[in-house]
């Protein structure tokens, strides 16, 4: 899997279902603070797919959230900070434990514990 690739897609399926706004922009910001950018190709496609199902005042609003820095655009072809700033947030915070013991994970965010009730 492309790093990203599938949430481009169902960025352009939940605005091609006419999804809350805020949803969409939610995830559109996201992606972008966590990849360090949106790839140009990308980001055209998906604005023009948003101008076009909420309306011309998206302009204003991409452009606002250009402006602080919520969603940019990668102009270049070799993006120097691409993921690495996500990268080194992630791993000095230890948001993702990679070292899980699937089969008898200790971590609280990898037990689940399902209840099921049954009628008789």
């Amino acid at each position: 899997m492309l790093e990203g690739q599938s949430l481009l897609e169902e960025l352009e399926e939940l605005i091609g279902c006419q999804e809350p706004l805020l949803k969409v922009l939610r995830l559109l910001c996201l992606q972008s603070l966590t990849t360090g950018g949106i790839k140009a190709k990308s980001f055209d496609l998906l604005r023009r797919e948003l101008i076009q199902t909420y309306g011309f005042e998206m302009l204003l609003i991409l452009g606002n959230l250009e402006k602080v820095g919520l969603l940019r655009r990668q102009d270049s072809l070799f993006p120097v900070a691409t993921s690495s700033a996500f990268l080194t947030v992630r791993k000095s915070l230890r948001l993702i434990n990679d070292n899980v013991n699937v089969l008898n994970p200790k971590d609280i965010a990898y037990v689940v514990v399902i209840v099921m009730f049954t009628h008789v």
